[in-house]
């Protein structure tokens, strides 16, 4: 119930409210949703039907889009005096702790990749001997404990597992 009151006061449901809300006259506030984009939405597809707009919004608005768009268009003192700053704050406050966590995330995952780095270069000669040793003997290898032909194929080393080791 609580909810519904609140969110029935946020809500503005004319031009004449949302006029009043900002403190501007209707034909100018319907001038700035035709050319400054200001946030009104429309009940049906009709661009006559009914308007409603919420007042997170319009204050939203009033920060960012209209002083950068028009230098006429100034929030009232009103708007600004009902601006929730401690709002602001938490948001911010959460924003910053997200952004600390995925930095944290991000070293955790810088130092993986960096020992994944340091273990493929000390794998680096033995995937070059392992190399020159398949060119030598024609893209098999040959091992101590060969089969009844003598070598042991590529598929049966299993990319030599540990690549530090030679099977």
């Amino acid at each position: 119930m609580r909810q519904d009151k609140v969110r029935k006061a946020s809500t503005l449901n004319s031009w004449k409210e949302i006029a009043t809300y900002l403190g501007r006259g209707v034909r100018t506030v319907q001038r700035w949703e035709r050319s400054l984009a200001l946030p009104v939405h429309r009940i049906g597809d009709r661009s006559r039907g009914p308007v409603f707009s919420f007042q997170h919004e319009l204050n939203m608005w009033m920060r960012t889009h209209a002083a950068a768009a028009s230098p006429d268009v100034v929030a009232p003192k009103k708007l600004v005096a009902q601006i929730d700053r401690s709002s602001v704050l938490q948001r911010s406050s959460a924003l910053t702790s997200k952004v600390l966590f995925l930095l944290e995330k991000q070293q955790q995952q810088a130092k993986r990749l960096g020992e994944h780095v340091q273990r493929m270069a000390h794998l680096m000669p033995a995937l070059r001997q392992l190399s020159k040793e398949r060119v030598r003997h024609g893209g098999e290898i040959p091992t101590q404990d060969a089969g009844p032909h003598g070598k042991q194929s590529n598929s049966d080393l299993k990319f030599m597992k540990s690549m530090g080791q030679r099977a």
